[in-house]
């Protein structure tokens, strides 16, 4: 996949289906939209599309917000509205500072005095 949208988005979809499943909330995929099947808290998404060349009829059941990932679909003939345009971030994989900071040293905590130490 080279696409750094589709990559993100099926980030955000498979992020959407485990919190949504965490909650007892069933969700659904296909090859160009993902949807949850009742409605998900308001912070979630209840539908987001896969693929850029998603039908928007497709979204229409979708029991709460959507995301258009390439904000490429006439939905307001369908009642949506858009209320807000969100980027989205894309960068390879690496350190973020190049190298780790001298400072910061990461440790497995392992035995009860080491839980309190961290704590």
């Amino acid at each position: 996949m080279n696409d750094p949208v589709a990559l993100c988005v099926d980030a955000v979809a498979a992020w959407h289906a485990s919190w949504l499943a965490a909650l007892g909330i069933r969700s659904e995929r296909d090859d160009a939209v993902w949807r949850a099947l009742e409605p998900p808290p308001n912070i979630h998404f209840a539908a987001i599309t896969l693929r850029p060349e998603a039908e928007a009829t497709a979204l229409v059941s979708a029991p709460g917000s959507i995301c258009d990932s390439w904000q490429a679909l006439e939905l307001e003939p369908l009642r949506f509205r858009v209320w807000r345009r969100d980027p989205w971030y894309h960068r390879p994989a690496s350190s973020v500072y190049g190298t780790e900071p001298p400072e910061l040293d990461v440790i497995r905590v392992t035995t009860e005095a080491e839980v309190a130490e961290l704590e």
